[in-house]
């Protein structure tokens, strides 16, 4: 099934560059997750989600995170021992790296999928203006 327009509330093939025909992955017999897998070259399709928004959640809260494992240092009220606040430290730093990969997958996506629908849009215009 081929898309007539790029719609942002429909999942999406990054591989075939179209909203096609998609399933549940399944895990095990049975039991599937909430990942739709595309049924013509099987990569994970995606809905396309602005980043703006996403992308200030995480930042928050990764500021958040950070702020209170470093404020724990600092004020060190609930008596934490060095080896804890370290590893603190490290899990909010590790977090802090995962989201923003997350984001800076999810903008990578976001990009693909509006280059792909404004080429469209542009044939669409371009085969309007020949038949005119």
């Amino acid at each position: 099934m081929k898309a007539k327009i790029g719609n942002p509330n429909e999942p999406w093939c990054p591989v075939c560059e179209d909203h096609t025909e998609y399933h549940l992955k399944e895990i095990r017999p049975g039991k599937t997750r909430a990942m739709y897998t595309c049924n013509e070259c099987g990569s994970n399709t995606w809905s396309p989600t602005n980043p703006f928004l996403f992308g200030v959640v995480v930042i928050v809260l990764i500021l958040g995170l950070n702020f209170l494992m470093f404020a724990a240092d600092k004020n060190n009220t609930a008596q934490l021992q060095p080896g804890e606040i370290l590893l603190g430290k490290v899990a909010a730093l590790g977090m802090s790296i995962f989201m923003l990969a997350v984001v800076w997958g999810n903008s990578k996506h976001w990009r693909k999928f509006q280059k792909w629908r404004k080429k469209l849009y542009q044939e669409k215009i371009d085969a309007v203006l020949e038949q005119k």
